[in-house]
């Protein structure tokens, strides 16, 4: 094991024969710390979760200092490939000692320093503060007659916020009404969805568990033709769809 980089599609030591001078690993964010100092009163008023409930950070920001290995490339052809493949851009990185997690950000070169045995180079991160799992999570909740809520854990979804992708189908002219609870951050609410619903900014899972389900109401249903007349069956019954619905989340399963 080489210790190495993917650098969106190119691996620092399979693309650029580069050898980490110890294990690559990205420092941890620092937190979004906010304090107020009242005069006359003993120590500081911590607001860092006053507005979400948890707590935000940082970008993850530091570099990786790696030996460029000699006899493949001339040491300015290597550098010049590697500055204009990664210097200034946005991408995704992988570390081969995790390689199901993705962290993702800008990259800069720092320095380059020629030694007699071999050359070093520099490379300058910052990065989101959590790194997320390539798998995307993918579940649905069935709307039925009446509530019937699904409990979803955070093996789901991580420890890092994150408001879920919805893809929501329903029987025409009926609606699907959504109930969701977060009891850690304190939301709780009932709202109609429809095919066109992607997110819902009040909907964060977070926590050790969120509860959500869903409910299909409609009044006077009915199928029509493409005349907009009413469809009857052969014994002059009116023909009346079953209500159905679901809604299918997507996210991305994300930690520190």
């Amino acid at each position: 094991m080489y210790h190495s980089i993917t650098f969106g599609d190119k691996n620092t030591w399979d693309d650029w024969h580069l050898v980490p001078t110890s294990r690559p690993v990205f420092n941890p964010p620092s937190l979004k710390k906010k304090t107020l100092d009242i005069q006359g009163g003993d120590g500081l008023i911590d607001l860092s979760e006053a507005l979400t409930g948890y707590p935000l950070f940082n970008n993850r920001e530091g570099s990786f200092e790696f030996i460029v290995m000699n006899d493949y490339y001339p040491w300015y052809e290597i550098y010049s490939m590697i500055c204009d493949y990664l210097h200034g851009h946005r991408m995704k990185a992988v570390l081969e000692d995790e390689p199901e997690y993705y962290y993702e950000g800008r990259f800069t070169v720092n320095s380059w320093k020629s030694e007699k045995a071999y050359s070093k180079i520099i490379i300058d991160y910052s990065v989101a503060p959590y790194k997320k799992k390539f798998a995307k999570t993918l579940m649905t909740i069935n709307g039925k007659s009446e509530f019937d809520s699904l409990e979803i854990s955070k093996d789901i979804y991580g420890s890092a916020p994150v408001s879920p992708k919805l893809s929501v189908s329903v029987t025409e002219g009926c609606k699907l009404l959504l109930k969701f609870t977060n009891d850690t951050l304190g939301i709780a609410f009932m709202k109609n969805v429809t095919k066109d619903t992607e997110y819902i900014s009040d909907m964060v899972l977070y926590g050790d568990s969120v509860k959500m389900g869903a409910v299909v109401t409609g009044e006077n249903l009915s199928f029509h033709d493409s005349a907009g007349y009413l469809i009857y069956d052969s014994s002059g019954q009116l023909i009346e769809p079953s209500p159905s619905g679901s809604i299918e989340f997507e996210c991305e399963y994300g930690r520190l």
